[in-house]
């Protein structure tokens, strides 16, 4: 027997297990997202579901994902429905969102007016997520993490290593090494001097479905405390889809004005934001290529390390860095 086949039985054992009594389903694998976990549309004749294969746990331990759910919906965040789980099994069945993404949306947009009726009712989605008040959640997964300078600083080594220098075929004790390091730590001890929210992490247009018109917000397991300006960033300088300056200025007013985010220096903590994310981004995308000869976000980088480049030309203390990362870049 094929393992696809074995799996499609072992999610049929698991779905009869639930008790949802629908008859004969049909199983079709979904085509996944950049982390391990398998995605499955289960189909009867009355329902349609989304069967999630995770690493199995304990049936005294909760999902991250899980436990971000049953936050987010009591805060009113549109989020999938969970019907069942067996944890041990590493079986998650959830509600089926359909196909339309936030970014084949926007793909289909003709006008700014267009894309800004889909970004205004996405951004007050966003906006309860950073009230969320973590007083109320003592113990919960995302309180006991934060994006501090280590964490921050941690995530562009990730870019050195398996970009700057396995791709780019830097040598790891060339100087300019230690030049990008040294300036990415200064940018994340500046990205640490300010209150936290609690923050999605991936709030990108991937991770944005559309239910009848309405966004959904999915993959927020990985939520943590960090700036707000991290999903803003995840958001409005999108790896997958570019929103243009006038699009990015009404969306960044909208939020300031819905939200009771109150920032000096805002725009800098933008920006300082957007470089560090999108660097990450660049790791996260050589990483996934070096690891599992994935090539399918190769195409992503290039206008990522042209924004990073962007950013870091409006700032005169990261003249070095621009110039070391666009050396390497060029000349590779």
């Amino acid at each position: 027997m094929k393992p696809e086949e074995t799996e499609r039985l072992f999610i049929e054992s698991l779905f009869k297990n639930s008790g949802l009594q629908e008859g004969e389903i049909k199983v079709d694998k979904l085509t996944g997202d950049a982390s391990t976990r398998r995605y499955f549309r289960l189909v009867t004749k009355k329902n349609s579901y989304v069967a999630c294969l995770d690493n199995p746990i304990g049936n005294e331990e909760r999902y991250d994902f899980e436990e971000m759910q049953s936050v987010l919906k009591k805060s009113n965040v549109r989020v999938p429905e969970i019907f069942y789980l067996n944890r041990e099994k590493g079986f998650i069945l959830e509600e089926d969102l359909g196909n339309t993404t936030l970014l084949e949306a926007l793909g289909q947009t003709r006008s700014k007016k267009e894309k800004l009726e889909l970004y205004y009712p996405v951004l007050d989605e966003l906006i309860k997520i950073h009230a969320i008040n973590p007083e109320e959640h003592k113990g919960a997964c995302f309180t006991k993490l934060r994006f501090d300078t280590a964490k921050l600083l941690d995530e562009t080594r990730v870019t050195n290593a398996n970009f700057i220098i396995k791709l780019l075929k830097t040598d790891p004790n060339d100087p300019s090494i230690n030049i990008i390091d040294q300036a990415f730590s200064g940018i994340c001890k500046f990205l640490d001097t300010e209150p936290v929210v609690v923050t999605h992490r991936d709030f990108h247009s991937r991770n944005l479905m559309l239910v009848e018109g309405k966004p959904v917000v999915i993959d927020f397991q990985d939520a943590r405390m960090g700036l707000p300006q991290y999903d803003l960033v995840s958001l409005l300088e999108d790896c997958y889809f570019f929103v243009n300056k006038e699009v990015k200025q009404e969306l960044l007013e909208y939020y300031l004005d819905k939200s009771s985010l109150k920032m000096e220096n805002f725009e800098k903590y933008y920006d300082f934001m957007a470089i560090q994310r999108l660097y990450k981004a660049i790791g996260s995308f050589s990483l996934i290529y070096n690891t599992r000869d994935d090539s399918r976000y190769l195409k992503f980088i290039g206008r990522a390390f042209e924004t990073v480049l962007a950013k870091l030309s409006r700032y005169e203390q990261l003249t070095d860095l621009k110039v070391t990362l666009a050396k390497i870049y060029y000349a590779s």
